[in-house]
């Protein structure tokens, strides 16, 4: 049946600028999960790390990646790249002047609650 839906927005306190929107219902941390992150002009990720690999297809913007991997640290990606994080290593993004979009393919980062999500700033 034809319908449009909204999808509601999750923040986290530590991430200024940035609105995650589950793609696959509701999130919890610990279980697979696709979410589309937009991340505001000139907004950024802070270098932080999880428990499980992430895959991020980059969407709309561009953005410079943050990465204690030096073969990542400081390229710029933009869309159709996608970026491949392994668990436990410290990436982030900083959005180059315009919204920065992509979608995270990860085994359960993020929670509606913002104490729940498995990240390490």
């Amino acid at each position: 049946m034809p319908r449009i839906e909204s999808i509601a927005a999750i923040t986290h306190p530590s991430l200024p600028g940035v609105r995650i929107f589950p793609l696959d219902g509701t999130p919890q941390a610990g279980t697979q999960q696709e979410v589309l992150v937009d991340v505001a002009a000139d907004a950024s990720i802070a270098l932080h790390a999880h428990d499980c690999d992430a895959i991020m297809f980059i969407v709309s913007g561009s953005a410079m990646v943050q990465s204690e991997n030096p073969a990542l640290d400081g390229r710029r990606v933009s869309v159709g790249d996608i970026v491949h994080f392994e668990a436990n290593m410290a990436h982030g993004f900083a959005s180059v002047g315009e919204v920065f979009r992509f979608i995270s393919r990860n085994k359960g980062i993020v929670d509606p609650r913002s104490e729940r999500w498995d990240i390490r700033f």
